[in-house]
């Protein structure tokens, strides 16, 4: 018998004006680096909603379970989407969908000082006043680093070149709040909202009382890492491919960034144009030449603590528990496999996603142990034609 939790609750305001009667489901979506989603369909008949929940309206929700833990976790956000329908049998209801930062602005701005600095600067311009702010090298020194997009957005891109985790929420107090941060420090942030910082997943029989299974169901998969343990990925940052490399080194995953300025002089070097690039390619950046003969060519940016990792990815559904958020911990316990229950490895939620509907309240998660990495091979090629343009331009 899996525990069923029936003290969940929701409450769902415009203003001060309760919607809560009228909605007929509700889902919160959360994951690290992005905004919190949130979908909502009302019960409509007089077209009410419609008319009231345009573009930019501000809504509050408030869920969680009531009792003995007591816990109540807040979503203030806007309304960035709405649509209307009607049904064969004249049910007329209104869908809206909104996140919980409505930023803007997209003007050009030069930072300079440290990262952490940076950061906290941001933050502060978008309302945030306590953020929970701590990374490797965050005493850097920049010179100079442009936004071009919006705040949220370019923390965004600053958390994935540095190696970081970057989260907003709301408190129960309805103070935005955000973490900028490894991914062990999320759990101040998950505390802070409402949620658990470590959770004990339990699935299937057990005699065991203390041991009560809450995971509905399960699905396992392994994403292997690359030979020698590493690891490549591609990105896009202000319309230029940046390839990063991921080596495991004793107990740590050290973070590189391929320097293109570096692969332009030596593409110049070598001759300059196609053969320039193709020489570099065979000569240094291939992965038949091993990744001490690329070494040359990266640059260093990050840092961290090496779990015990297989490259695992983990879906699990639950019985809805506000506890669980985007950043915290999570422990496999009873009617795991062993590879899942192994004391020595570290497992957070990336993904959570909370529902309310006719079939209850339910959490589906993801949840990862590892980076998740792709065959360097396959990846620098694409990164090569850009910096090849870069070398014609000189």
């Amino acid at each position: 018998m899996i525990w069923e939790n029936k003290n969940a609750f929701f409450e769902v305001a415009i203003l001060a004006d309760s919607m809560t009667k009228d909605v007929i489901s509700l889902e919160i979506a959360e994951e690290v680096t992005k905004t919190d989603d949130v979908s909502i369909t009302l019960n409509d008949p007089l077209v009410a909603y419609d008319n009231l929940l345009t573009f930019g309206k501000e809504v509050t929700i408030q869920w969680g379970v009531r009792g003995i833990p007591s816990i109540t976790r807040v979503n203030k956000g806007f309304v960035t989407a709405s649509n209307n329908s009607g049904d064969d049998k004249g049910h007329v209801t209104t869908q809206i969908t909104m996140q919980t930062i409505l930023d803007m602005n997209g003007v050009q701005i030069i930072h300079t000082g440290t990262r952490k600095h940076i950061v906290e600067t941001v933050m502060s311009s978008m309302g945030i006043t306590q953020p929970i702010v701590d990374f490797w090298k965050m005493d850097t020194v920049e010179e100079q680093i442009t936004q071009y997009e919006n705040n949220f957005a370019f923390l965004v891109r600053l958390a994935r070149e540095w190696g970081c985790h970057f989260r907003m929420a709301h408190d129960q107090a309805q103070h935005a709040i955000a973490a900028f941060c490894s991914a062990e420090q999320l759990s101040k942030l998950v505390t802070a909202i409402g949620g658990g910082s470590a959770i004990i997943l339990n699935y299937g029989f057990t005699k065991d009382p203390s041991k009560v299974p809450n995971v509905i169901s399960y699905t396992k998969n392994r994403n292997p890492v690359g030979s020698g343990g590493q690891g490549a990925m591609t990105s896009i940052v202000n319309n230029k491919s940046v390839l990063t490399r991921f080596i495991v080194e004793g107990d740590s995953v050290i973070t590189w960034k391929l320097n293109t300025e570096k692969c332009v002089r030596a593409i110049n070097e070598l001759g300059g144009g196609t053969d320039g690039l193709q020489k570099l390619w065979d000569n240094y950046l291939s992965p038949n030449r091993g990744w001490e003969t690329a070494k040359r060519f990266y640059t260093m940016v990050s840092q961290d603590t090496a779990s015990e990792s297989m490259g695992y990815t983990v879906t699990c559904e639950l019985i809805g528990n506000p506890s669980i958020s985007a950043g915290s911990m999570i422990y496999f316990g009873a009617g795991f496999s062993d590879d899942l229950g192994a004391t020595n490895r570290v497992w957070w939620v990336r993904k959570a996603r909370h529902s309310f509907s006719h079939q209850g309240y339910r959490t589906s998660i993801e949840v990862v142990d590892s980076r998740q990495m792709s065959d360097a091979g396959a990846q620098i090629p694409e990164v090569m034609n850009y910096i090849l343009e870069e070398a014609k331009a000189l």
